[in-house]
């Protein structure tokens, strides 16, 4: 009956690591059976040898049929001895190292000795973990024989990126004080009471400006450094009214006493004009300061200001122009002429905000914010136009042109009976495209020049060194030299205005967070869409080319597109 003492190991210094089963008689024994004995037997751990395996089982199977004996040498290897064996494999990005680990068949098992020089042989010196190594070897160690292991050994170091410079305004505006509403008894606000609006003094802080970072430098496994990309500066100007602090650049003051006043890169304190309404009897306003309104501007009156303009009351058929931001507390109400233009206009250089617009224009350079509805008007913001800031469950956008440059949300756009509500957000994709096209023909332009640069060259060495025209040949050289770098400059400008155009289309959308209604023309980019049936909550934007409407949900932070 065949059992362990059939198995032997080799004798002879190169089958050290042989298991041989040496045939004694002609038994009977299946694949399996030979299996289980080697599984019960002191080389369980050994790799079981498939040909020998079967060959044996053949032979033992021909001797039965045959009725003869086993040859007194005959044997046949079933299993081999296999040290563990290691390989450290670092990551494309060389940020991490990994050992892939084969476990030990009945061989050596693996050691930190090992480990250590597949690690030295991958070049990986940095990021070593003595916690990692003896991890892998543990899990090594309790693995079944033949386990292909890959474990971490090693992790760079990554480097931060600096953070960006950013301006942080220490006092409070005359928009941010008058968009707060002051509670009255009962619950109940008055929108129109705009409150103390505290001025400032000479010597105020207004802003500070905190310095963008370096960043922290990273290094990868194998030793290289990686750098990091610095924070984009911001400087910080002083504007009208105002002085950068003699002992700190970075604080910016007020010079003199008055209203502060945003603008970009810095602040401007003005003058501040309070008027209780602007009607034909008080005359258009032109102020060169902030101004603030308490009641109405009556129908036909111009209102401009150099700062901001705040309003506690309507804007009727009426034109309002700030160099600052606009703030409307009431509504602005214009009507159609017969040539189609609106008779009611808001500007800002900044933000335009108001409580809801109907048949009016409303322009701004950075936001549009309107609390509740915006009905058949011309909105264009350089941002974002925002519906239903005060009332996200409520607010409405319908009919009418409105374009932004980022984004356009609202609860509801358009309404079951609006048959057309044109949106568009282009991002500055249309400016992009046309500089690309300017680059392509410069690129186009260098690139035939260098190539008849280059015939001209040819010509010239092919000439005898005793003919050639020295002072030409460097000439054509140097112009050479000219093209090829502008060449360089507009290959890295086409893939800067690539990435933009890349990121522009990533991120303008248009959301609905309630409903969106059938009716609603859509562009985004240079793409157009028409929404043709009734969507819940919905966002649109670019996905691989095309526009995409999917459902939307809001985040658990808030509002937020």
């Amino acid at each position: 009956m065949l059992d362990q003492s059939w198995l032997t190991i080799g004798t002879e210094p190169t089958e050290q690591d042989r298991l041989f089963l040496k045939l004694k008689s002609a038994t009977a024994c299946s694949e399996d059976e030979l299996r289980a004995i080697l599984a019960r037997s002191s080389w369980c751990r050994w790799h079981p040898e498939v040909d020998g395996i079967r060959a044996a089982v053949i032979s033992l199977s021909t001797l039965i049929a045959t009725n003869e004996q086993p040859k007194p040498d005959e044997r046949y290897c079933v299993a081999i001895r296999h040290d563990a064996s290691v390989k450290v494999v670092v990551d494309k990005d060389k940020m991490n190292a990994l050992a892939h680990i084969t476990a030990d068949w009945g061989g050596k098992s693996l050691t930190m000795e090992l480990l250590q020089e597949a690690m030295r042989l991958a070049g990986v010196t940095v990021g070593l973990s003595p916690e990692l190594e003896h991890q892998a070897l543990r899990v090594s160690l309790n693995s079944a024989p033949g386990t292909v292991l890959q474990y971490p050994v090693a992790v760079g170091k990554p480097a931060i990126n600096g953070s960006d410079a950013f301006l942080e305004p220490l006092v409070e505006t005359l928009t941010e004080r008058v968009l707060k509403p002051r509670q009255l008894d009962h619950d109940r606000v008055d929108l129109r009471d705009l409150g103390t609006l505290s001025t400032v003094v000479a010597g105020t802080p207004l802003m500070r400006r905190h310095p963008a970072t370096p960043g922290e430098a990273g290094i990868n496994v194998l030793g290289v450094p990686i750098q990091p990309k610095a924070g984009k500066e911001i400087s910080m100007s002083a504007g009208d009214g105002t002085l950068i602090c003699a002992e700190d650049s970075n604080l910016l003051l007020s010079q003199r006493a008055g209203m502060p006043r945003l603008e970009k890169n810095g602040m401007v304190v003005d003058d501040l004009l309070n008027l209780k309404t602007v009607d034909a009897k008080h005359g258009h306003v032109d102020f060169n300061g902030s101004l603030v309104i308490s009641g109405d501007v009556e129908p036909g009156m111009k209102v401009k200001a150099s700062g901001d303009i705040v309003i506690g009351g309507f804007v009727e058929a009426a034109t309002v122009t700030a160099g600052g931001s606009v703030t409307i507390k009431q509504g602005v109400v214009g009507r159609r002429t017969s040539q189609g233009e609106p008779t009611c206009v808001v500007r800002a250089n900044l933000d335009v905000t108001v409580s809801f617009a109907q048949y009016a224009r409303l322009e701004a350079e950075q936001d549009i914010k309107v609390q509740n509805q915006l009905s058949h008007c011309y909105c264009r913001a350089g941002r974002s136009v925002l519906v239903g800031v005060s009332n996200p469950r409520k607010g409405v956008l319908l009919g009418g042109l409105t374009i932004a440059g980022e984004s356009i949300e609202s609860p509801f756009i358009g309404t079951e009976a609006t048959s057309h509500t044109q949106l568009q957000v282009l991002g500055g994709f249309f400016a992009i495209r046309s500089q690309q096209r300017d680059l392509n023909e410069q690129k186009a332009q260098h690139t035939l020049m260098l190539h008849k640069l280059q015939d001209l060259l040819l010509k010239l060495v092919q000439q005898p060194a005793s003919k050639r025209d020295a002072v030409l040949l460097n000439q054509l050289k140097e112009q050479r030299e000219h093209h090829m770098q502008a060449l360089g400059q507009i290959n890295q400008e086409l893939e800067e205005c690539d990435a933009l155009t890349q990121s522009i289309l990533h991120n303008i959308h248009i959301t609905a967070t309630q409903r969106l209604y059938p009716g609603a023309l859509i562009e985004l980019a240079d793409l157009a869409y028409k929404v043709d049936i009734e969507h819940g909550p919905s966002r649109i934007g670019i996905s691989d080319g095309q526009i995409e409407l999917h459902p939307w949900s809001a985040p658990p932070n808030g509002r937020k597109s």
